[in-house]
Formats: C-alpha cells, structure tokens, sequence
C-alpha cells in the first residue's frame, strides 16, 4: 500500500498529469489490491458490454477506491451520498490488416491502418429515482486505402444522452421510463446490437419503458418497450442528426430469468422495423418487417446453450415478403481437465429468395457486425453456416479459441450480403452453394480488469459459389486490440 501511494503521489507530480507508464503501473498496482479484494469476497464489479448498466454504488465505500482512477468512479455531490457523479471511459487501438479484401474485388490495401475509439461516460444519480446519463465519443481511422468505411470514423460527438424516472415497485422490482439517446443490446446479438466490433458503436434516439419484477428464488421477468430510431453516423465534429427517418424500430423485449444460479431462462420478443430502403437482389425499396422471435439459453454443470428462432413477415417495396432465422451455440466445458477445454458447436440457417412468391431475404435488423468472427465480410443473411469451436484457458486470463467456420447460400436463387445487409454478390442457380471456409485463432489476454489485449487471425479460402462469381482470391485477415477501461 506504500509504494501505491509513492507512486501515485509520483504520478500526480508529473507534469499535472498521468503518464502512460504511470498509468500502467498505478492499474498493475491497482490490480493487486483488486486481487486481495476477491480473495475476501468483496471483487470490484466487472466492465459490462453496456457501461450504463454498470453500479457505481460499489464504490460508496471509500475503502473501495483503490486508486487515483477509482477516486472518478463516485464522486458525493451531497453530504448523505444520495446524489453523485460517476466517471468512466474506454480507449481502444486496433491494427487491422486484409489481404485479398472481398476476395480481391476493389482497392487492395495490404500494409493495414489503425482504428482508435473513445468513450467518456458521465452517470448523475439524484436519489433512487432519478438519473441523468451521458457519453462522448471520438472514432477514428488512419493509413486505409480509400479511407474510412461508414462505420470507422466520427470524430467527435454525443454518442448517449438520457434519463432515467425510476418507481420502485417493492423489493428489487421497478418501472423505468428512458429517454434519450442510448445504445440497445438484445439477447445474442443476432437482432439488436451496440455493433461493439467495428470502430463506431451503434446507437439509438428511443423511448423505452423497462418494467423489472423479481419473482424471487432467482427468478425475474424484464419487459422492455421501446420505440427507436438509428442514429446515422457522419464524420464529422457533432453532426449526427437527432431522430433520422431512415431506420426506426418499435417492440417489446422480455428476458425471463427461471434460475439465476444456472443461468436457466428464456427471451420473448416482437420486433417491427421500417426500413426507408433497402437493397436485396430479387426487391428493393423501403422495407417494413414485423419480427417475432423466441430465445432459450442455460449455462449449468459445464454445459452452456443458446437456442433461438424467429419469423419475419411483411413488404418490402411492393411485394410481400417472409423471412425466418434458426442458431443455436452449445458446449461443454471440461473445468477439471488440463486448459479447461470447451468443446463446441454453433450452427444456424437464415433465409433467402426463391424467386418467387414473397421476398423471402431475411432482414438483420441491427444484428451485430462481424457476425462470424471480427473479418467480418459475411452478414446473416441467405446463409447456413457450421462453426465448430475449441476454447482452452492457456493461464490465468489467458484464453485462445480456434474455430472454423463453413458457409454455405440458403437458397441458390439468392445473393450473399454484408454484415450491413448490403448486397454483396448476387446468386443463380448456375453458381454452387458452398461460399468458403474460414479458419479463425484467436488470443485474449486479461492481465486485470482494466486491460484487454486481442489478437486474431482469420483465413476465408472461397468456394464454388466466389469461383462463379467473379474474383476469387484468398482472404487473410490479422486483428490486435487493445482495450483499457476504467
């Protein structure tokens, strides 16, 4: 405890500010004292996909404070502790490379660029009733061929900014209104997602009404109703425009929690959307989808699943059209065995277009991009796809997963598509089905809970349908990242 308050002392006279090597070691020093915290019960909360979801009344103690970092994450604003300012942030850096990008089609880059993404996140808590919740953000790209793609820069703007009207219901239940501008998150990911792969994370202009019941014995219902519009990304300095027509979604969202301990429950939903246009081979126009899907997922005894299915109906331009999804992800993990081995399977089958009848492409919504993986070339559309996975836990927050994807087109009338849901071939019966093989490593390391380092490489060797179709070259793909978080 000495020498973290030498250093910190040290680091605060250094020129008024921290250092990246101060930085580094007041988050190892940190760390430390983090550690000797979970031996005695009492671990600082973990970083969550959602910041906003986050609980900065951990931090209420002042024992709980370990550093000159943790000192931002409760910040009393009165004498009681019932109002205070909450700070947190996340710096991420990535090195990306492509090698035969689109299987040689465009511009070829093959010396890569760098990505940079910045998030400040403000959390004001007034009582138990009412919060007020903000995030800036600065996406930025340097050294690509051709420039940024849509989702690689914004250079500075309001990434989130809403409220929070709380009433407590008894117990741990409550009914929460939200509005504002705020990132969504649903289930897997597979039709509502914060985008977290690419540079630039979605975000939603919405109005939600989240009603929690806990039912108790570790059962709980939440029921999210929203309506939304997608913030459209321009690259500028706060030029994102407030309610965009391009893209709206309205619903319900429920998650209902059977057993806690064994991570045992199931999502329900109904998803509309209304889509100003859209692109797909057979159709194109603006596209309005009413989507019902349902979620089952258990994660217990080492054995963890994750099953959904869903249905689309609806018209895009003049025509009706019909769609549907079916995944599942299930594994074992070995915890006693050498590495703790998890041995998996994901699988799954999205529709796409005969040619005749209804437009029968299914509509992604905002499913998450890099879908299969972070080269991120293929989106969920008109595809059946076969993943087998292995996952080891080399050390101590050291993991590495290999995997190999297979895929192949749904129907042989249609295209294949971006993670975006642009067309990015067009089909014939004449191509083959079989789109490629994609091997992916990947190594994740955790030296605390502050740093995330990642490397990934992936290879995509076409297959029948890339042959007939036009260039067909060998994709390479190489990802480090590194993330920091406070």
């Amino acid at each position: 405890m000495l020498l973290f308050r030498h250093a910190e002392g040290r680091a605060r006279r250094s020129s008024g500010r921290l250092t990246p090597v101060a930085l580094v070691a007041l988050s190892a020093l940190a760390a430390d004292a983090a550690a000797q915290q979970s031996a005695s019960g009492n671990a600082p909360p973990r970083f969550k996909l959602l910041r906003y979801e986050e609980d900065p009344r951990f931090y209420a103690d002042p024992s709980r404070r370990l550093d000159l970092i943790d000192q931002l994450k409760y910040i009393p604003l009165s004498d009681d502790g019932g109002a205070f300012l909450s700070l947190a942030g996340d710096a991420r850096l990535i090195y990306e490379r492509f090698d035969s990008t689109l299987w040689g089609v465009g511009p070829q880059d093959n010396d890569g660029y760098l990505l940079q993404r910045y998030f400040l996140h403000a959390d004001l808590r007034v009582g138990e009733h009412f919060r007020a919740y903000g995030t800036l953000k600065s996406s930025l790209e340097n050294f690509r061929e051709g420039g940024p793609r849509p989702t690689d820069e914004n250079r500075a703007d309001l990434h989130q900014a809403f409220v929070d009207f709380k009433l407590p219901l008894g117990g741990a239940s409550s009914l929460t209104l939200r509005p504002g501008r705020q990132e969504l998150n649903y289930g897997s990911a597979r039709v509502v997602a914060v985008r977290n792969g690419p540079n630039d994370r979605q975000t939603f202009d919405a109005g939600r009404v989240i009603l929690d019941l806990d039912m108790g014995s570790g059962r709980s219902v939440r029921t999210d109703v929203l309506y939304a519009r997608a913030v459209e990304t321009d690259r500028g300095e706060f030029d994102d425009n407030w309610f965009d027509e391009d893209r709206t979604l309205w619903g319900v969202y429920a998650t209902a929690m059977l057993n806690s301990a064994h991570k045992l429950g199931f999502d329900a939903y109904y998803l509309g959307n209304d889509f100003e246009a859209k692109r797909y081979q057979r159709a194109s126009g603006p596209d309005e989808r009413h989507t019902i899907g349902t979620r089952w997922f258990a994660n217990t005894g080492g054995f963890d699943a994750d099953v959904e299915g869903a249905v689309q109906f609806g018209e895009t331009g003049d025509e009706d059209a019909f769609g549907y999804l079916a995944a599942v992800n299930s594994g074992y993990t070995f915890a006693s065995a050498l590495l703790s081995p998890r041995l998996a399977v994901e699988a799954g089958v999205s529709s796409g277009d005969d040619g005749s009848g209804d437009v029968g492409t299914y509509n992604l919504l905002f499913a998450r991009a890099g879908y299969y993986g972070e080269l991120g070339i293929l989106g969920n559309q008109n595809l059946v796809h076969l993943n087998p996975q292995l996952d080891l836990r080399l050390a101590e927050g050291l993991t590495f997963t290999a995997e190999c994807y297979f895929f192949w087109r749904a129907s042989e009338d249609d295209g294949i598509y971006t993670a975006g849901g642009g067309l990015l071939r067009a089909g014939t019966e004449a191509a083959g089905r079989f789109i490629g093989v994609q091997p992916t490593a990947t190594l994740s390391y955790r030296p605390d809970r502050r740093w995330h380092l990642l490397a990934q490489y992936g290879y995509l060797s076409p297959g029948s349908f890339i042959d007939d179709t036009g260039p067909s070259e060998d994709i390479h793909f190489v990802r480090v990242e590194v993330t920091f978080s406070f």
